[in-house]
This record gives structure tokens, sequence and C-alpha cells, in this order.
């Protein structure tokens, strides 16, 4: 006889033995570790013309049955909308971390990057005199740059610090495109 889905309750899962697979139906099965009272979710599924898969929903007990039957009804339905919910999820990963990669970018300032990025570029330089140039140029040259956020620098702002430096300092102004590049 065929089960229906949410078998379980709670008790059964928390009363399951090391080593036990309890399956609550429609995929969603908890695998008991070897020690008792901890395991992990699991649902499985298939795409018409695709391989079974199975996609970890977390590990019990931080993800309880309610929490992981929610898990599984969201993953089924992608899987009724044709999307495989592994991919689906790894997708939507990539794309929060951009987001919050873009985030922390855009509050980072010229002076912040100038901090962290003149010790790992000047760190091989054996002339001392040239990682005092490389300094002076971030810090002096480049100050007008300084409290701007690092995303936000366009090619007007670099020309607006170049061009003063262009005519009476050429080798200097060459030097700081190089540097700012």
């Amino acid at each position: 006889m065929a089960q229906g889905q949410h078998v379980l309750k709670d008790l059964q899962v928390k009363s399951a033995k090391a080593g036990a697979t309890l399956r609550d139906g429609g995929g969603l099965t908890l695998r008991v570790s070897s020690e008792k009272g901890k395991g992990r979710w699991s649902y499985r599924f298939k795409r018409r013309n695709y391989p079974q898969r199975e996609m970890g929903l977390g590990a019990y007990p931080g993800v309880g049955l309610a929490e992981a039957r929610k898990k599984c009804e969201a993953a089924r339905a992608l899987v009724a909308q044709g999307i495989d919910p592994i991919d689906y999820a790894l997708q939507e990963a990539k794309e929060h971390q951009a987001a919050a990669k873009a985030a922390t970018a855009a509050e980072v300032t010229f002076a912040e990057y100038a901090e962290i990025f003149l010790p790992v570029r000047t760190r091989n330089l054996s002339n001392k005199k040239h990682v005092a140039q490389w300094a002076t140029s971030f810090r002096v040259y480049a100050a007008p740059l300084a409290h701007k956020p690092l995303v936000t620098i366009t090619r007007n702002d670099i020309l607006a610090v170049l061009e003063p430096l262009w005519e009476t300092r050429h080798v200097t102004a060459t030097r700081l495109r190089g540097r700012l590049e």
C-alpha cells in the first residue's frame, strides 16, 4: 500500500534510533546518524528525462520536521515547473554572493582600498624609494579620490587628478596613471 505525505510525527523523529532512515512521503527522508538525535534531511526527486537526484535540506535537529517539510515543498514546486532545485539553489547562492560583494565594494572608499592595496603591491619592492613613491602617488597626488566610494570612481575623476600634473610633471602624471590603473 502506498503511503501519503506527512506520515511522520515529531515524536517519531525525536525518538529515532541511530542509523535509522525515516520517510515522510513525497521524497522527504531523514537519515539518522550513528549518534542518536542527529541526522540529515534530504529530498529525492526525478525530473522528466533526467536521472534521480537527492538534495540536502539541512541537519536535524537544527532543521525540524516542519521546516524540512517547507523546504521539501518549495523544492517540489520547482520540480513541478521543470526546474532542478539543486541548480536553482546554487544559482541563487551565486547571485546572493555577488550582491553581497557589490554591496561591500560600494562601501569601500579609495583611501581604504589604498591602505589594503599598498602593502600587498609594495611587498616585493626592494628599493625603499619606490615604496615611498607608490605611497605618495596614492596618498598625495590621488588625494581628491580618497573619500569617494571605489565603485563610483569614473574616468572623469581620474582625469581630474591627472590633468593638473600633466603639463608640469609629466613623468609623475604618467606613473600615477599607471599606478591608478
